[in-house]
């Protein structure tokens, strides 16, 4: 058996908007990091701002940051017309406003202010499709065991799968994020932390906000470019061979092509899963806006695109939608086996989907699209 060792380059586009969390401390606080007037978000940058102050207002501006209170300090920066156009990072139309209580949820920014997808995250949803196949392979219907189909962390095959940062164009947008759910008489909307499920749709009511790389849709098709090194050369492949689950299983012989078809196949599954699903609960909210359309949509795209695919990424898109996705053929099976069953405080039932709302468009979030570049790479 040959085992084979390849880079290639990759182009990646943003299909539906994509978010990949920087943590909490690192979120938009309203009035310091960023305003809302004239349906406008005006994301600043915090250093500059507060390094541009004029002497006379430092005081004044430290007393407001000192004492907490955000709205007061916005107003007064605001009216003093202490931001200039180069403390803003950039502009976002929208009829949404965040609550004064939660911030924004911030999108991952390197520290020369790019935004970017991280490798690991693309990794991940490369290693939740090898996972599943694996399972399949074996014809396994039970919880799938991460370590005995992969490894453990000192010797787990996806070691030998390197994914580089892709650095994206472009600047970001906000988009305000609410929970549909598979109520038992069909699609519902989530208005309050507990219960407040109507099958109305409201744009008010538990709205999470979310700095994210945007699509074509909202107004540019974020593009950027990564790298993946998969396999190993034949010197590591004699060292691990034995130690590592499904070392060979997955390498040789198989390079990126057949990573690539894994993927296809893989997305165009769940995406299948999940049309079914909002078919069986339905919403009429979700026929305004085409929203089965775009995902049949997805998945022609995933079918026909030629030397790439389509992959699920980020934050939002649910335990369910991603590892869950191995266990279950039917999504909608899923809710109903499931439903009501606790685990210590949480519900396994598989019943919930978060979706970007805009006007009368309906989304799921994190679908990107990746095809292999004509640049050679050893």
């Amino acid at each position: 058996m040959n085992t084979i060792h390849q880079g290639q380059l990759f182009n990646l586009e943003v299909l539906t908007p994509v978010h990949v969390g920087m943590g909490k401390e690192k979120d938009y606080i309203k009035g310091l990091d960023f305003i809302y007037k004239n349906h406008e978000y005006q994301i600043l940058d915090q250093q500059k701002l507060l390094s541009g102050l004029p002497p006379n207002e430092i005081a004044a501006v430290s007393a407001n940051l000192a004492s907490g209170n955000m709205d007061e300090f916005s107003r007064y920066i605001q009216a003093k017309n202490l931001i200039t156009k180069n403390m803003i990072q950039y502009t976002w139309s929208s009829e949404y406003v965040a609550s004064d209580r939660e911030p924004i949820k911030r999108t991952m920014q390197d520290g020369m202010g790019r935004w970017f997808i991280p490798g690991s995250s693309l990794k991940g949803a490369i290693r939740s499709a090898i996972a599943t196949i694996l399972h399949k392979k074996d014809k396994l219907h039970d919880n799938i065991n991460i370590e005995s189909l992969l490894g453990k962390i000192e010797n787990n095959v996806m070691r030998f799968v390197q994914v580089t940062d892709c650095i994206t164009d472009g600047t970001p947008g906000i988009f305000p994020i609410k929970i549909f759910s598979a109520d038992k008489n069909g699609g519902a909307w989530k208005h309050e932390r507990r219960g407040g499920h109507s099958e109305k749709f409201k744009p008010v009511g538990f709205v999470s906000f979310y700095e994210m790389l945007t699509d074509e849709i909202s107004g540019h098709a974020t593009k950027g470019d990564f790298r993946i090194n998969w396999g190993m050369n034949e010197f590591m492949r004699q060292r691990k061979t034995g130690q590592v689950p499904n070392l060979d299983s997955i390498f040789n012989n198989n390079g990126i092509d057949w990573l690539i078809e894994a993927l296809r196949a893989q997305t165009s599954i769940f995406i299948k899963k999940e049309v079914e699903f909002f078919k069986k609960f339905e919403n009429e909210f979700l026929d305004y806006g085409n929203f089965l359309d775009e995902l049949v949509w997805l998945e022609e795209e995933n079918r026909q695109t030629k030397d790439g695919c389509i992959l699920r990424v980020g934050g939002n898109v649910g335990w369910h939608s991603i590892t869950g996705d191995w266990r279950f053929d039917d999504f909608s099976e899923a809710v109903e086996k499931n439903r009501g069953h606790l685990v210590g405080k949480m519900e396994k039932a598989y019943k919930t989907r978060k979706l970007i709302f805009d006007g009368d468009r309906f989304a799921l979030p994190g679908f990107i699209k990746i095809t292999k570049n004509e640049v050679r790479v050893e």
